[in-house]
C-alpha cells in the first residue's frame, strides 16, 4: 500500500476542518474530559504538549489547570479555533518536534499517531519529555484480532490517509519499545453514528457507500462486538478507544 505524502494529509485535514469538531462523539466527549482531569494530575508548574491538537478540544481540557500548554499541527486550517484553547499554537510537524529535549512534562496525543511515522513520532516524544514525565495516548484501536480485519477495513475507506492500525496491544507495546515505564492501558467505548462520521470525513459518496456495504455485510462477530444498530436509515457503532499512559521514569 502507498503511505500517503504530507500535502496529501494536510489536503485531508483542511477538507475535514470546516465540520470537524461535529464529525464524532468522542471529538467532546464529556466523559473523556472526567477521566483524563481525574487521572491524569496537572499542577501550575506542569508544561503540556499536545502534539497534532487540531482544533484544541484536547488542549482545552488542560489550559488553565496546567501552567503551560502548547499545542502543535501542521493543518492551519484544523488550528483555526485552537488558539484560544492553549498559551501557544505552533505549526510543525510531529514526527520532527521543535522543542529541546526534556521540555515537557506530559505529552498528549490523541487520534495523530494513525497519520504518523510511528517511530519517528514517539521518539520525538520520549526526547522531549522530561525524566519524572508523562506520555498520554487516545488512539481509536480494535477490539481484538477477531473484529480487527473488519474494522481496519472500515477505518482505511474513512481515512485513506492513515498509515497505521491499533490493537490495545499495539499501543503498550509501542511504549514499552521506546523505554516508557508502568505502561496502563484503559479502554474508552462512544457510540458513534455512521452517517455522521462518513459525511464529515472528506469522504467522497462512492466511498461513503462501500463504507455502508461493509456494515451490512458484516460478520456477525463484528455485529455482536461493535454493538451495530441500523437505526432509520443510520448505522450506530459502539468504537473502542484506548487511553495509553506510560511515564519516563
Amino acid at each position: 500500500m502507498k503511505m500517503p505524502s504530507k500535502p496529501e494529509i494536510q489536503d485531508y485535514f483542511t477538507k475535514r476542518a470546516p465540520v470537524y469538531d461535529h464529525s464524532a462523539a468522542w471529538v467532546k466527549d464529556g466523559y473523556l474530559k472526567s477521566w483524563l482531569l481525574e487521572n491524569i494530575k496537572v499542577n501550575p508548574a506542569t508544561r503540556v504538549l499536545d502534539v497534532a491538537t487540531g482544533t484544541g478540544a484536547l488542549s482545552a481540557i488542560f489550559y488553565r489547570r496546567a501552567g503551560l500548554v502548547v499545542g502543535l499541527d501542521f493543518t492551519p486550517a484544523m488550528c483555526r479555533t485552537a488558539r484560544t484553547k492553549m498559551d501557544y499554537l505552533i505549526y510543525g510537524d510531529g514526527e520532527i518536534l521543535p522543542f529541546a529535549s526534556d521540555s515537557f512534562d506530559l505529552i498528549v496525543i490523541r487520534q495523530g499517531l494513525q497519520f504518523m511515522n510511528l517511530l519517528k513520532t514517539t521518539n520525538e516524544i520520549y526526547r522531549i519529555c522530561n525524566s519524572v514525565g508523562q506520555v498520554v495516548i487516545v488512539q481509536l484501536t480494535a477490539y481484538s484480532p477477531v473484529d480487527s480485519p473488519e474494522a481496519f477495513e472500515i477505518q482505511r475507506f474513512r481515512n485513506p490517509v492513515r498509515q497505521n492500525f491499533f490493537l490495545e496491544e499495539d499501543l503498550n507495546a509501542l511504549l514499552k519499545k521506546n523505554g516508557w515505564r508502568n505502561i496502563r492501558t484503559f479502554p474508552y467505548y462512544s457510540y458513534e453514528s455512521v452517517n455522521e462520521w462518513i459525511t464529515k470525513a472528506a469522504i467522497p459518496a462512492d466511498r461513503q457507500e462501500q463504507i455502508r456495504r461493509l456494515y451490512e455485510n458484516s460478520s456477525p462477530d463484528f455485529r455482536r462486538i461493535h454493538e451495530i444498530k441500523f437505526v432509520d436509515g443510520d448505522i450506530i457503532d459502539k468504537m473502542k478507544m484506548t487511553i495509553a499512559v506510560g511515564d519516563k521514569k
